[in-house]
Order: C-alpha cells, then structure tokens, then sequence
C-alpha cells in the first residue's frame, strides 16, 4: 500500500514489478489522472488507464463515467488483458494490448487542466491510494478439450 500523494510529478511505484495484479487506486482533484502500466525500463508504458473530463481512458477504449470529487478504479491486469471498473462500477472497460515479458513497472501521473481564464479549474490531481496485489496470470489448456 502507498500512502496519497500530490501527483505533480509521476509517482513510479518502487518495489513494484508485475504483470498481473489486482489494483485499486483513488484519485481527486481536476484534470487528466491514471496509472500507467507495464511500464517498459525506459519508463514508457504498454497501458495506459485514464480518467479526464468525465470519461475514463484505457488504451483506445474510451468509457463515460460521469463527474465526481473522487474516482476510485479498480483494476485486473492479466499479462495481455486489463479489466477497469470505475467507481464500484459505474463503468467497467475491457481491453487487450501488447507488452513485453521484462514490462513490469507501475505508475500513477496527474496534469492539470488550463481553463481560458488562466487558472487550473480546481484542485489539482492527486492520489490518495494506490494497493497492489500481485497475482498469477490466467492459464489456459486445451488437454481436456477432445473432439
């Protein structure tokens, strides 16, 4: 479990190297928010899962969800799939993406939003929980399939 944090820089999970895990994670304040997941040694990452302006992002899949003062995601990530549910799920997203077997990292990232007025438009993003808990990957066997 990692304590809240203001994110005006990416906070990286230390210790933290996985790919599959259930993952649940807390966020407030305005703009655009999410973790980012397996996450290569360059820091770039395969996953990107993201909430902004009453949506929530998950690769290129894209899912309303409404405002509110907190977001709370809750997350499977199986080695190529991710499952994401929104605020005890209001929202749940699917997808599949590419990774390598060494993409291991996890992140969370926060940026505010301008507003034409020259401000932010609110408190800025922040996390306030992030618990991770590594799991085994799905396995599959066609031995007790026959034909």
């Amino acid at each position: 479990m990692f304590p809240g944090i203001g994110l005006e820089k990416t906070f990286v999970a230390d210790g933290v190297a996985t790919d599959c895990a259930e993952i649940e994670a807390e966020f407030s304040g305005n703009g655009m928010f999410g973790l980012e997941l397996r996450r290569r040694a360059d820091g770039k990452p395969r996953i990107v899962v993201s909430v902004q302006g009453g949506y929530v992002n998950v690769g290129s899949a894209r899912a309303f969800v409404g405002t509110a003062d907190r977001y709370r995601m809750r997350v499977f990530l199986d080695k190529r799939c991710i499952e994401v549910f929104v605020n005890d799920g209001a929202t749940a997203v699917y997808k599949w993406f590419d990774a390598g077997p060494k993409d291991l990292g996890v992140a969370a990232f926060g940026q505010t939003t301008a507003v034409p007025s020259g401000g932010t438009g609110g408190p800025p993003p922040r996390l306030e929980s992030l618990k991770i808990w590594p799991m085994r990957g799905a396995r599959f066997s066609l031995e007790h399939f026959h034909a």
